[in-house]
């Protein structure tokens, strides 16, 4: 009964060891810019844009380059809840911002306290009040 659900806790744990513990988890940004391209052309047609795949892949790479530099100034939770390349169409782009707000605002937090703001943000299975 509990069988088919087995794979999906497994994957969540190695999701979970790779983003805590690992190095940054690797994703087909070719395929994400492919189709970053193919959505720009359907929407503005051919105009003049440049090449959207190539600029894609330089900055999707650049942006790897700089996730594998900071990777581990990054807490562990935020890594588990930014990093996510089960998604439909996950970059490297989308993780650094999410994984950098995250930073940002945990500074923020620390530096001028509030006791009515978690430091955490709380978990959907958490109920205030």
């Amino acid at each position: 009964m509990f069988l088919p659900f087995a794979p999906m806790f497994v994957g969540m744990h190695v999701l979970v060891a790779t983003a805590t513990t690992g190095n940054v988890p690797r994703i087909d940004i070719e395929k994400t810019c492919r189709a970053s391209e193919k959505t720009i052309k359907e929407v503005f047609g051919n105009s003049d844009m440049g090449n959207v795949f190539e600029s894609c892949m330089a900055a999707e790479k650049t942006t790897l380059e700089q996730l594998i530099k900071d990777w581990g100034t990054y807490t562990a939770e935020a890594k588990v809840r930014c990093v996510q390349p089960s998604v439909y169409m996950p970059n490297y782009t989308e993780w650094i911002t999410c994984l950098e707000m995250e930073r940002d605002v945990r500074k923020m937090r620390l530096e001028n306290p509030d006791a009515n703001v978690p430091l955490q943000p709380r978990s959907r299975r958490q109920k205030s009040g």
